[in-house]
C-alpha cells in the first residue's frame, strides 16, 4: 500500500509541475531564455559609450501599414533601453522598460552567435530562391507583405539586412538556411515587443 501511495504522490508532483510553468506570463520565460544564453565571453560584446546609442532597430515595415521610415517597431539602447512603438500595440502609447546588462548580452548573443545575423545578406536569399524557382517552377507571388528590417550598430559587429515577405518565403524555401535564420530573428524580435505588453 506504502509503493503505491508513493506512485499517486508521485504523478500529483507530476501534473503540478506541469500547471506551475504554465502559471508564469510569456515575460518571465522571454526574460529567463535571454538570462540563460548568457553573454559571449567574460565581458560580452562591447557597446557604444553612449548609454543612449541605439543599437538594434527592428521594423516591418510595408505590408498594410503605413508609418515613418525611422519610427521602428523596436529599438534598443546600449544602456538597455528596450523601447516598442505604439504601432506594434495599437493603443497609442509607445512603451519601454529598461534591460538588465545580462539580458542586452544574451540577446546579443542569440544574434551574433546563434543566429550570425552578419552572415545575412539579402541578395544572397535572393539568388537562392531565383535559382530554386527557375529550377522547379516554385511560385512566389507576394503581395501586401512587409518588409523586415533589422540593423544592429555595435563597435565591432555592423550589420543591417532588409529582406521582404519573410514569413512567406521561409514557408516557401524551407531549404535556405539564410532565410530560416532570418525569421527566426523576425520572430524572436517579436517576442521581444511582445514582452512590453
Amino acid at each position: 500500500m506504502a509503493g503505491a501511495g508513493s506512485g499517486r504522490h508521485r504523478r500529483a508532483s507530476g501534473c503540478s509541475a506541469r500547471r506551475w510553468w504554465r502559471a508564469f506570463p510569456a515575460r518571465v520565460w522571454l526574460v529567463l531564455g535571454l538570462a540563460l544564453s548568457g553573454p559571449a565571453g567574460a565581458g560580452g560584446y562591447a557597446l557604444p559609450a553612449d548609454a543612449d546609442a541605439v543599437i538594434l532597430r527592428f521594423d516591418l515595415a510595408g505590408g498594410m501599414q503605413s508609418r515613418p521610415a525611422d519610427s521602428p517597431l523596436l529599438t534598443l539602447t546600449a544602456g538597455g533601453r528596450l523601447t516598442g512603438s505604439a504601432a506594434w500595440f495599437g493603443d497609442g502609447a509607445d512603451r519601454s522598460r529598461q534591460l538588465a546588462p545580462a539580458e542586452v548580452q544574451a540577446l546579443l548573443t542569440y544574434l551574433l552567435a546563434d543566429q550570425r545575423l552578419p552572415d545575412l545578406a539579402a541578395a544572397s536569399i535572393a539568388e537562392r530562391i531565383r535559382a530554386l524557382r527557375a529550377a522547379d517552377g516554385r511560385l512566389f507571388n507576394i503581395a501586401d507583405a512587409p518588409t523586415t528590417r533589422i540593423e544592429l550598430a555595435l563597435p565591432e559587429h555592423r550589420h543591417s539586412v532588409e529582406f521582404y515577405a519573410v514569413d512567406a518565403g521561409a514557408s516557401q524555401f524551407p531549404e535556405i538556411a539564410e532565410l530560416q535564420r532570418l525569421r527566426a530573428i523576425q520572430n524572436r524580435l517579436r517576442e521581444v515587443l511582445d514582452s512590453l505588453r
